[in-house]
């Protein structure tokens, strides 16, 4: 977000309506629908207009302390509250932004076959176009209409499957770092 905007430690931003200073950066904490923000809880109420309202706290622990034993201990001493570790909190926000995105995706993904089925049908309209000289020929000899469409259909299908075939090889690629190491 701070390089998006421009903005490092100890400059000076407005938000909504209040002037607050960077104090530090963080790494992470951003996805494709949202982004964290942490301030001080004094400045989050001004901004809101006041009230006792709390998302979460962050706890730091002392050194040699577990966070499993610091997170019972806050969850006996404090009711009504909902205690994580940070692997806890990271699991449950990782989940909230997968579902988050997962409109966005299903959309992009819709984008990208429907791209894809254009680029194929254009292709094979080409290439039909491109051969019928050739198509002219075999119908001038006597080949039948159903065997050209035969002909035709089969060419599309290895077209597709051509290409299909180096899809799938570029991904599975691409998903397996130790295939690309060395390039």
């Amino acid at each position: 977000i701070a390089v998006k905007a421009g903005v490092g430690v100890g400059d000076r931003v407005m938000v909504f309506g209040l002037d607050l200073r960077i104090a530090g950066l963080t790494s992470g904490t951003s996805s494709v629908v949202s982004s964290a923000t942490f301030v001080r809880m004094e400045d989050f109420a001004n901004v809101r207009g006041g009230g006792q309202v709390i998302s979460f706290v962050l706890v730091k622990i002392n050194a040699g302390e577990s966070a499993e034993a610091v997170s019972t201990r806050i969850a006996q001493d404090i009711s009504d509250v909902t205690v994580q570790t940070r692997s806890e909190f990271a699991a449950q926000e990782r989940k909230l932004s997968q579902d988050m995105g997962a409109d966005i995706i299903s959309i992009m993904n819709t984008a990208g076959y429907l791209t894809g089925l254009g680029v194929v049908v254009l292709t094979v309209y080409m290439a039909t176009i491109a051969r019928r000289r050739e198509y002219g020929v075999l119908k001038a000899i006597g080949v039948r209409n159903g065997r050209l469409y035969q002909v035709v259909v089969l060419q599309a299908l290895i077209s597709v499957g051509l290409g299909l075939a180096a899809a799938v090889a570029i991904t599975s690629r691409a998903k397996n770092p130790s295939t690309t190491e060395g390039m």
